[in-house]
């Protein structure tokens, strides 16, 4: 068996998915224990709803293109784009993988997570990764050290150490052609420079700032920061600071609950 196709849906929600299943060395076993399909509208409902109650195997295949061509079969023949209660939404069948196109899911897979289950493990969506800790799954670590090393006791040949090399021409940052290079490259795609990252950066060190300060009563008011009350009592942050520590006047730090 080389693919094979697959239906799952919420009954109470009266939504439904149709897909197909093809990669090297793939199982049927795969299916909902390291395998939860690939679409993210899928992975939303299943954030927001659970995992779907019905998860059934339609049909195996000895050809991944035969697979392909009858899950789009199926699909068109249920129509499934103009029925809301479909998730699909194309009919696109296999990837053309373009290097655009591995470059997009390159992107996709950065910040994935490891998680095991009954010895089986399996790489998610950090955003299904909560949801399947729930179901009783465990975060879980690769380790490639020592023998646990695909390279353990091998040597590149020289066939691909000059690969290697090549990759590496022109990459070099510590010449100052390289230097001068990185300089330009960074100074045309600063992410500082769109409007909508800087509001989140400031916003995001806001959050921290908070989170960092330590807010001490002088057992009348409460004040966010040790800054915040010398400004409204008008004395020195290290007076405060020491009142605070040792508990005099009244003024102590507040419990983190506060």
């Amino acid at each position: 068996m080389l693919a094979y196709t697959y239906v799952i849906g919420w009954t109470k929600l009266n939504l439904w998915y149709y897909g197909v299943r093809y990669k090297a060395g793939c199982n049927i076993d795969d299916f909902f224990t390291t395998y939860f399909t690939s679409s993210k509208l899928v992975h939303a409902v299943m954030i927001k709803h659970g995992l779907p109650d019905i998860r059934t195997i339609r049909r195996t295949f000895d050809n991944v293109k035969t697979s392909i061509v009858w899950e789009q079969t199926v699909l068109r023949r249920m129509k499934v784009l103009r029925n809301e209660k479909w998730l699909n939404q194309n009919i696109s069948g296999a990837i053309n993988f373009t290097p655009a196109m591995r470059e997009i899911m390159s992107q996709r897979k950065k910040g994935r997570v490891w998680l095991i289950k009954d010895g089986r493990k399996t790489l998610v969506m950090k955003e299904l990764a909560d949801m399947l800790i729930a179901e009783g799954y465990q975060r879980w670590k690769p380790d490639h050290t020592g023998q646990k090393n695909g390279m353990w006791g091998k040597r590149h040949s020289e066939k691909t150490l000059k690969k290697i090399s090549e990759s590496k021409l022109g990459k070099c940052f510590t010449t100052l052609e390289g230097i001068k290079r990185k300089s330009d490259y960074m100074k045309s795609n600063n992410p500082m420079k769109i409007k909508a990252n800087r509001q989140k950066y400031d916003e995001a060190m806001v959050a921290v700032r908070l989170k960092s300060c330590k807010r001490v009563t002088n057992g009348i008011e409460v004040f966010n920061s040790l800054s915040e009350a010398a400004q409204k009592t008008m004395n020195p942050v290290s007076t405060i600071c020491y009142w605070c520590t040792n508990k005099k006047s009244g003024w102590q730090y507040c419990p983190t609950a506060l």
